[in-house]
């Protein structure tokens, strides 16, 4: 889901709606318009308010949309008066877990609006107030001045990351060519080389197999004057064989092997050097060889960027959605392999989570600092890891400890929390459907 389809599947929040139309109502002369003939760009009065659906309606809505459902027919209608004031705030919210209950109290121990059935599911034995309680309690502070300002505050965070990875994007761009045009330079000067090189190659290798094929020819060239000089050797053999005296064959045969032996010492002594009578192949360096195993041309490594704006965002945000200093999860017992976590937790700007362990026979539990800057954590966190019994609290596993959490220990607690057996045992009461609570509330001493 994009974030854009993500906002359009929020719920309404008819405290905002009321507030829009307190707005619109400053420049109609305070008139309340209907809900219905809103939504069809209509401008009509509203003569009545429907507690329950949080709508205002005219006599004609009322009537023809309003009244002809079943289940409307015990909601409370409020007739509209001339003086009376538009008071947004008095709209009662609903119940997002359990539809058609409005919420009621507020869950200090969890930070939660609660309804009727959510505080007897989750927080009967939380420190609970009814929301009337508490907007009549003057020692609560309903002053909106501070988190407008953290509001504000989380805004130029919030633009001042936005501006920052609009940055880190150009920047990845920039990026990229550069790598791109640095391995292309690399490449082209390597061609170019090779081509220089191979051009050089070429030359020196023409040049080789011309003067070998010249002293080929030469060879040649030899071979067929020898071949000439024996052929007439042989005709004159033949001459004085048929026609000379014996003392005529002898004479003749010794001066023709003289001739044949002096022309073969002055032909093998012409071509006493290398060149003849070779085959050559290229010794190419290792090298050069290697590049055609090669599978990748390069690689990229990323390296770490400043993160002062995203620190910056989280601290901000932190100090903007803290509500309570007590979290509770569910962790599975009946689980293959350990270690467990829990889901992340917010405190202080920073996110947390708790971690499970078993050694042996005992069950290890520990607080992980996860994600912002922990080098900035140089105040000491004090936490405390509750085990809850499901029937009776003053039974509870407690554990407590103070620590300075940092880069060099970001995690600390108990190696042997409970007694694993102790723990999974049924008549215990720590364990129900395979799952066990665990609470951790968190204070800074």
């Amino acid at each position: 889901m994009t974030a854009t389809e993500w906002t359009e599947n929020l719920p309404t929040n008819h405290v905002m709606m009321r507030l829009i139309d307190y707005e619109s109502n400053k420049t109609i002369g305070n008139e309340i318009l209907c809900d219905p003939c809103k939504f069809a760009n209509e401008k009509t009065k509203a003569k009545v308010h429907c507690h329950e659906c949080k709508e205002y309606f005219c006599e004609q809505c009322l009537s023809y949309l309003h009244k002809r459902k079943r289940d409307n027919n015990t909601h409370t209608i409020t007739t509209i008066t001339e003086d009376m004031p538009l008071k947004p705030f008095e709209v009662d919210e609903l119940c997002p877990v359990h539809s058609g209950k409005v919420l009621e109290a507020y869950c200090f121990d969890h930070g939660n609006l609660c309804c009727s059935l959510c505080f007897m599911t989750n927080h009967r034995k939380c420190d609970v107030k009814s929301l009337d309680e508490i907007a009549n309690d003057k020692k609560e502070d309903l002053n909106m001045d501070d988190f407008i300002s953290k509001l504000v505050e989380t805004e130029q965070s919030t633009e001042s990351l936005i501006k920052d990875k609009n940055e880190k994007i150009a920047q990845l761009d920039k990026n990229k060519e550069e790598i791109l045009q640095t391995v292309n330079g690399i490449l082209s000067d390597t061609k170019s080389h090779l081509d220089s090189l191979y051009e050089e190659f070429k030359k020196s290798t023409e040049k080789t197999f011309l003067n070998s094929e010249e002293n080929q020819k030469d060879y040649v060239e030899w071979l067929v004057g020898f071949q000439k000089t024996l052929i007439n050797c042989r005709r004159m053999a033949n001459a004085v064989r048929e026609h000379g005296s014996g003392k005529q064959i002898f004479v003749t045969k010794e001066r023709l092997k003289f001739s044949l032996e002096k022309h073969f010492q002055r032909m093998t002594l012409s071509m006493q050097y290398s060149g003849y009578d070779e085959q050559y192949e290229a010794d190419i360096e290792e090298e050069l060889s290697e590049i055609q195993r090669w599978s990748k041309l390069a690689s990229l490594k990323g390296k770490k960027l400043d993160k002062h704006a995203l620190r910056n965002f989280e601290k901000t945000m932190g100090s903007l959605t803290e509500r309570c200093n007590k979290f509770l999860c569910t962790i599975p017992v009946q689980v293959v392999s350990f270690p467990q976590h829990s889901v992340p937790f917010q405190f202080l700007g920073k996110i947390w989570r708790i971690e499970c362990t078993k050694d042996g026979s005992s069950l290890g539990m520990y607080l992980e600092l996860i994600s912002g800057d922990k080098s900035d954590c140089s105040r000491y966190v004090s936490a405390e890891l509750r085990i809850i019994h499901t029937s009776d609290n003053t039974k509870d596993k407690v554990q407590k400890f103070t620590h300075r959490f940092s880069e060099a220990e970001p995690d600390w607690g108990y190696e042997s929390f409970i007694n694993w057996i102790f723990l999974v045992s049924k008549s215990n009461g720590f364990i129900s459907n395979g799952l066990m609570k665990i609470q951790v509330k968190l204070t800074q001493p």
